[in-house]
């Protein structure tokens, strides 16, 4: 049987013990195979059953392998959550170019904003995702003290915080919006690891 695992998650509660059984990545395919309490069942009953996740399209994001490959964990799917990208505000392909043209005199404040946002939100995103130069806090120094430079590219929340921050500093600047590609369908958590793919699903007997 083959069915849309977000499907399945709203429908079935995941029930413990699960252990990986094994996983794989090839082709832009993320598959795992989880052996344990058949939850996914019409009529789970005593016996162990396995089932497949198939993440089709995978894109970014990040896997941990050393928890992929222990295959002792009991509780493997505590993590497990399946997004639509549509929901997350910070994935919002609409973005917003803030340019300013004086120096920051506080640009600490800013950089604190964005990673608070990024930390509340969960976003699989660092601040040097948004802030120019900020994937090293040395070179966003220099850029935010200079005196006419790009300050960040992100989504609304990222534009509403940042603008906020250049107003209450009397930063003069200018914000313009652009289209741009929208990330793949789907955000996958899953204990550790967390990634994009266009699609899940799972796959097991019935």
């Amino acid at each position: 049987m083959v069915i849309d695992a977000i499907e399945l998650l709203r429908e079935r509660e995941i029930v413990f013990p699960c252990r990986v059984a094994s996983s794989s990545l090839a082709d832009r395919e993320f598959r795992l195979s989880v052996a344990g309490y058949p939850w996914w069942r019409d009529e789970a009953g005593d016996a162990e059953g396995k089932i497949s996740f198939r993440f089709a399209g995978v894109t970014r994001g990040s896997l941990d392998m050393a928890t992929l490959l222990d295959h002792t964990e009991d509780e493997w799917l505590e993590e497990f959550e399946i997004q639509f990208t549509s929901t997350l505000d910070w994935a919002d392909p609409n973005q917003f170019s803030i340019y300013c043209s004086a120096p920051l005199p506080n640009p600490i404040a800013v950089y604190t904003a964005v990673e608070n946002y990024i930390f509340a939100s969960r976003a699989l995103r660092t601040p040097g995702d948004y802030l120019n130069g900020a994937f090293r806090i040395s070179s966003f120094l220099e850029i935010a003290t200079s005196s006419g430079y790009l300050l960040a590219i992100g989504p609304e929340p990222i534009r509403s915080i940042v603008v906020a921050e250049l107003k209450s500093q009397s930063v003069r600047h200018t914000v313009l919006e652009a289209k741009r590609h929208a990330e793949a369908r789907l955000l996958v958590r899953l204990q550790g690891s967390s990634f994009f793919c266009d699609a899940a699903l799972a796959e097991f007997d019935q």
